[in-house]
């Protein structure tokens, strides 16, 4: 374990975002962090090795913002893009961003405002406002929990964060050893585990956040191995507790992350229409009529048949006010294509 690196008091947050042809998303996203509260940050981005367009358009916005800085690596993955990002930092707390989400204005002045009045918190997340494919509202997600019940329940059942809503301690995370490369996913819940032993974890009430739905980011195959690579952390963690190495473990973690798993276009429909089916559901609820398109395409994919059906019969019945939008009608009509959807 490293020494950690002396505070650079000249940036309070550094916002650290990984990107691999991240489209026109990313100027939106680079603008809610521009729009912040908190005027002492740095946005260290590291691209990924895009090859579109997001190279040229990353230059661009590090030239008209000195606060911006661009890294670049040869594609390797979120993990690998996050562990440089980190390095680039003598900043006392690290936020994390992803393309295509939004931080709202007062994000990182309330969460840094936090962990100065927490000293023993050494994570802390948000209340998160969920944004269907079109910028639909879908609902907020807050942690109504204090402290201990947090730590607690990662330990418990691997109840973690929506990882681009928290910002955390640079010198707990440099402690903790900082993001391991054998985790291509869940790299998040591998770091909570582990920093959950240095502090505690918490989570600010304020909704701070907005976190985007990609339908068609869909990957069923790499939802999977979040899955089994977020069990294997907390395996890892229970290792350490009874002071027994880890390393078979992150052996296992290291091919699960990059071993091929062939695709299957039936657990690509579901998934799809899994993902359909919670973002008609959230605008059934708040009786929007564009629910009844996206509890077709779940209908179309399989998914929750019985369920789906029911609530886009009573869509119709009820007659909505909020009507569907040519925008939307473009997404669906994408997203029934199964073979495009890729990996976010």
């Amino acid at each position: 374990m490293t020494k950690p690196a002396e505070i650079d008091p000249s940036v309070r947050v550094a916002v650290v975002m990984g990107c691999h042809n991240g489209g026109p998303a990313v100027a939106d996203t680079v603008r809610s962090i521009q729009g912040q509260t908190l005027s002492s940050w740095e946005l260290v981005i590291v691209d990924d090795g895009s090859d579109d367009a997001t190279a040229t358009l990353l230059d661009e916005l590090a030239e008209d913002d000195s606060r911006i800085r661009v890294i670049r690596q040869e594609q390797a993955g979120l993990t690998n893009a996050l562990i440089a990002g980190c390095r680039a930092t003598n900043a006392e707390y690290i936020a994390r961003q992803d393309v295509g989400d939004r931080s709202l204005p007062e994000r990182l002045e309330t969460q840094a405002r936090f962990l100065d009045d927490h000293r023993d918190v050494v994570v802390v997340g948000s209340g998160i406002q969920w944004i269907g494919p079109r910028g639909e509202m879908l609902g907020n997600w807050v942690r109504n929990q204090n402290a201990e019940e947090i730590t607690s329940e990662l330990a418990e059942n691997g109840t973690g964060f929506v990882h681009p809503s928290v910002m955390f301690r640079r010198e707990a995370y440099e402690r903790a050893g900082g993001y391991r490369t054998q985790f291509r996913f869940a790299q998040d819940h591998d770091l909570w585990y582990r920093m959950a032993e240095i502090g505690k974890l918490d989570s600010c009430q304020e909704i701070l956040f907005e976190y985007r739905i990609d339908i068609a980011g869909i990957s069923p195959e790499n939802r999977n191995r979040q899955h089994r690579l977020g069990e294997i952390a907390r395996k890892c963690y229970f290792a350490r507790k009874k002071s027994q190495s880890e390393q078979a473990l992150l052996d296992e973690a290291q091919q699960v992350s990059w071993d091929a798993i062939p695709a299957n276009k039936d657990s690509r429909r579901r998934a799809i229409g899994q993902a359909a089916y919670f973002v008609g559901s959230q605008l059934y609820a708040k009786r929007d009529r564009r629910c009844k398109q996206y509890l077709a395409m779940a209908l179309r994919k399989g998914a929750m048949p019985v369920r789906a059906m029911i609530k886009y019969g009573l869509a119709t019945l009820l007659r909505f006010p909020v009507g569907p939008s040519r925008e939307a009608e473009d997404i669906l009509a994408t997203t029934d294509d199964v073979s495009s959807a890729a990996s976010r």
